[in-house]
C-alpha cells in the first residue's frame, strides 16, 4: 500500500470544506518545504488505536475554520490569530472540522475506520506520536483560503 494514497488530494480538501462551511474555498498544493509555524495538530488513529497520521493547521487557518463553521465574523478569527489563542467556541468548532477531516484519510487504503484521537498544540503532542510524525512516510501541504477569512496552510502527514 502506498502511503501517498492514504493522503487526500487538494481537490478533496476543497470539496469537504465547501460542504462543511458552505462558503467558497480554494485549496491548492503548496510546495513550501519549511516547517509550519505554531498551530494545532489533529492526530488520527484507527478505531483500534494504530496511528494513521495527522493534520497540522497553522493558527490563521484553524481560527478561520472555527469561525466559518458557525458563520462567526472574520474579525473573530483575526483576533484569535493576533492573540495566538484558539479558545472556547472557536476551539470547539475547529475540533468539529478536524473530526470530519478524518474522512480525508482514505479508509479504503488504511483498511480501517479512521478516527480523531485528539487535537494538540505542537509542544503537547504525546512523545511517541511526535516521534512517529517527525519523519512521516508522506506529507502533503495544502494552502487553503476560505472566502472572507484569513488564509493558511494544512499539512497532512501519513505515519
Amino acid at each position: 500500500m502506498s502511503k501517498q494514497e492514504i493522503l487526500p488530494t487538494p481537490e478533496a480538501v476543497r470539496e469537504l470544506m465547501r460542504e462543511m462551511i458552505l462558503k467558497d474555498v480554494m485549496a491548492r498544493k503548496s510546495h513550501l518545504r519549511t516547517r509550519m509555524g505554531e498551530g494545532l495538530v489533529a492526530v488520527y488513529t484507527t478505531g483500534k488505536g494504530r496511528l494513521v497520521g495527522a493534520c497540522r493547521c497553522d493558527f490563521p487557518l484553524a481560527a478561520s475554520m472555527g469561525a466559518a463553521l458557525t458563520l462567526m465574523p472574520a474579525g473573530v478569527a483575526k483576533e484569535a490569530v493576533e492573540a495566538q489563542d484558539l479558545a472556547g467556541e472557536l476551539r470547539g468548532n475547529f475540533g468539529e472540522v478536524m473530526n470530519i477531516v478524518a474522512q480525508l484519510f482514505r479508509p479504503e487504503f488504511v483498511k480501517a475506520r479512521v478516527v480523531l484521537e485528539g487535537i494538540y498544540a505542537e509542544d503537547q503532542i504525546p512523545r511517541m506520536t511526535k516521534r512517529r510524525l517527525k519523519r512521516p512516510k508522506k506529507a502533503l501541504n495544502v494552502d487553503v483560503e476560505i472566502a472572507g477569512y484569513p488564509s493558511g496552510m494544512m499539512q497532512f502527514l501519513a505515519a
